[in-house]
């Protein structure tokens, strides 16, 4: 019986640590896609929580939310791409592509933040083939920031939804690479 427990004791740890590793190569350590408060060119995927409140006061939180940074340009004029990858901003609305476009941001260290009272967002139109903007969905107080691994951002969506998304930054080995998932 004492060999049973024990074995059983061991296969619990085992998994425990497996588990650990397995979020270990999940999420990022470090981020090297900033440096002295300036993007370096890489994009940075994070996976987290994003919560909308309506103007009912009913919310939705999607626990899965994924949330991309871009350099917006190779002349480092201090600007980023937010794409928000299948987000929803209710329980039955359809999974949509959408992206900021090109907003100025500020940093120091391996920090950037940024903040905009308004701008249209782009949503990704399949017959298209391309983003399109998408005045109905009109964001505004925009702010947020990536400091080190994590990822803040608030917003007003349509001027009704209140979204709050925080996440944390993935591997890269683990994703795909530049904003077109």
């Amino acid at each position: 019986m004492k060999k049973i427990l024990l074995m059983l004791a061991l296969a619990a740890c085992t998994a425990c640590s497996n588990n650990e590793e397995t979020e270990g190569e999940r999420y990022a350590a470090r981020n090297d896609a900033i440096v002295d408060g300036r993007l370096t060119g890489a994009a940075m995927h994070f996976l987290g929580r994003s919560t909308v409140t309506d103007g009912k006061g009913a919310a939705y939180t999607d626990e899965s939310a994924r949330f991309e940074f871009a350099d917006a340009s190779a002349d480092g004029n201090g600007r980023l791409i937010v794409y928000m990858h299948q987000t929803r901003f209710a329980a039955g609305m359809p999974a949509v592509e959408m992206r900021i476009p090109a907003i100025a941001y500020t940093g120091e260290g391996n920090t950037v933040s940024f903040s905009v009272e308004s701008i249209v967002p782009e949503a990704l139109i399949a017959a298209a083939g391309s983003y399109q903007p998408m005045e109905r969905y009109r964001l505004t107080d925009v702010e947020g920031s990536i400091n080190g691994i994590i990822c803040r951002m608030r917003f007003v969506c349509a001027g009704e939804y209140k979204v709050e998304y925080e996440g944390a930054l993935l591997n890269n080995e683990m994703i795909g690479t530049g904003g077109e998932e």
